[in-house]
């Protein structure tokens, strides 16, 4: 793959190459997710308390190592030190709030047709220079390059599927710890039960020693649906959303060798970004906002 200046290797982990810009706003969540996880297990442990149960009876330290260690010993058996590693930062890439700007972009894109025609390479090469986002900056740099547009247009179509690629086994990861997740949980359930036969001569003590034993499958199946495989499912989302982003970014870099005009630029990046809305109608927003600016 041939790649201009700036361009580097795209890396899941980097927040940046993955549409969210460093700086202000790059740390906000998305609430939604956040409230989907607490609303998912306060759920479990109200409808427990609500039947009588009580906090301390949800807790089993014997069932939390067996469901954690024994989850993470096994996906990392499956995928390697180096994708555990990943986890974390792929649990706040799942819950990063989304920040892309169609209006903006398509903008900017329209302005990138202006600079290259009228100010030359030079100045479109600065705009590479400002962008956060891997691809876009790989795209101007190369364009400003005087880089063909049948090696450019190829070379981001890679990148994408890199990073794709690099998506869909992030959420894999998360996909497989949420299936060892319950099988773990009933491996803990069967320790509790042996230790519950082994204890017989006492019967005092069945009754509650049973209801720890199933504490290790509540765990199990409990993880996986709460946090695993949302997660996973999320993850995956989001790199579809990410992929018809980067396609409107490809679009609008193939424009800057084939439009005629500015607003060429706009209506046709528009018929992708939103088929169902006419593109006059999208930009008026943004030129009542221009407007306003040089008012003020």
């Amino acid at each position: 793959m041939v790649q201009g200046r700036g361009a580097e290797a795209p890396r899941l982990l980097c927040l940046q190459c993955q549409g969210w810009p460093a700086g202000k706003g790059a740390l906000a969540l998305d609430l939604a997710v956040v409230f989907g996880i607490v609303l998912a297990a306060a759920s479990l442990v109200v409808a427990h308390m609500l039947g009588g149960g009580t906090i301390a009876g949800l807790v089993s330290p014997v069932g939390l190592i067996v469901i954690v260690g024994g989850t993470l010993g096994a996906t990392t058996t499956a995928v390697g030190l180096d994708r555990i590693k990943e986890i974390p930062g792929n649990v706040l890439l799942a819950m990063r709030r989304e920040s892309a700007n169609q209006y903006t972009f398509i903008e900017d894109a329209a302005r990138w047709f202006t600079i290259l025609r009228k100010d030359g390479r030079l100045e479109l090469e600065k705009e590479a220079r400002r962008q956060g986002d891997n691809l876009l900056r790989y795209a101007l740099q190369a364009v400003a390059d005087g880089r063909p547009e049948d090696e450019v247009v190829p070379t981001m179509l890679n990148m994408i599927r890199q990073e794709q690629f690099a998506a869909g086994i992030a959420a894999a990861v998360f996909e497989k710890a949420g299936g060892f997740a319950p099988t773990f949980g009933i491996m803990a359930t069967v320790l509790g039960l042996i230790e519950v036969l082994g204890a017989l001569a006492n019967p005092s003590k069945l009754g509650p020693s049973i209801a720890t034993a199933f504490l290790g499958t509540f765990y199990g199946i409990g993880s996986a649906n709460v946090f695993w495989l949302p997660i996973s499912a999320r993850l995956s989302m989001k790199s579809q959303e990410r992929a018809k982003q980067q396609l409107l970014y490809t679009e609008a870099i193939r424009l800057l060798w084939t439009a005629t005009g500015p607003g060429e630029v706009r209506e046709r990046l528009w018929r992708i970004a939103d088929p169902n809305r006419d593109p006059e109608e999208a930009s008026q927003p943004m030129a009542r906002m221009a407007a306003g600016e040089q008012a003020t």
